[in-house]
């Protein structure tokens, strides 16, 4: 097994990420992929992908101790076929995460350093997010408030939102764990969420949980 983490963020959720050492032969091992797996498996060719793929499944059954049967809406988003728990996927180079929820909506987001987030931060920072960023830990941070945002992308399902516009990070000092709240504002809804930080050294994650929303119209 290569659980790279294991852990429980907030009440009744957990996430878990692997990080990505085997070939594609070891990752199948134990596994029972349903056709609708083996029809999305048979369309991705990049070898990494395939391997993000498997590694997400192998995440899943080591989790509930099965294979669960998961199914994807039109925009991508996975959820349990005839179970109602709320899950969460993420990669990135070499490691896959799953997060796990109770009740609520979750979201994850993994990200690896990528000094590019630099140089695109005032597409998705407001000036009181950017008011609070660390000195010493800049990119760092700037990966929470964009792993925030993220989450919050994922739990809506909603690729359009505005990440400077409709997304509010409550302003926070850097740290290599902890927790902050989000909001999102739209003209049709208002929500609340609960974010969780940590850096991992060669990783960072961000969770998020759906604490409230209201739908306006």
């Amino acid at each position: 097994m290569a659980i790279y983490k294991n852990n429980e963020v907030f009440p009744g959720v957990h996430y878990l990420i692997w990080k990505i050492e085997e070939d594609v032969e070891e990752l199948q091992l134990g596994l029972e992929l349903s056709e609708g797996d083996k029809v999305k498996l048979s369309g991705i060719h990049h070898i990494d992908k395939i391997k993000e793929f498997l590694a997400l499944r192998q995440l899943v059954k080591f989790f509930f101790t099965e294979n669960r049967l998961i199914q994807y809406n039109s925009n991508g988003k996975p959820s349990f076929q005839n179970h109602p728990t709320p899950i969460s996927f993420s990669h990135t180079y070499g490691f896959a995460g799953i997060l796990v929820g109770d009740k609520a909506e979750v979201g994850l987001d993994l990200e690896v350093k990528r000094e590019n987030i630099l140089r695109i931060a005032s597409r998705f920072m407001n000036e009181d997010e950017k008011a609070s960023l660390s000195k010493n830990k800049t990119m760092e941070h700037l990966l929470f408030y964009w792993g925030a945002k993220e989450v919050i992308v994922k739990i809506e399902d909603n690729k359009k939102l505005s990440f400077k516009n409709s997304i509010s990070v409550s302003p926070f000092s850097y740290s290599s764990k902890t927790k902050t709240k989000a909001q999102l504002f739209t003209d049709k809804i208002r929500c609340e969420y609960d974010i969780n930080y940590e850096n991992l050294g060669e990783l960072l994650v961000t969770c998020g949980i759906k604490k409230q929303g209201i739908q306006l119209i």
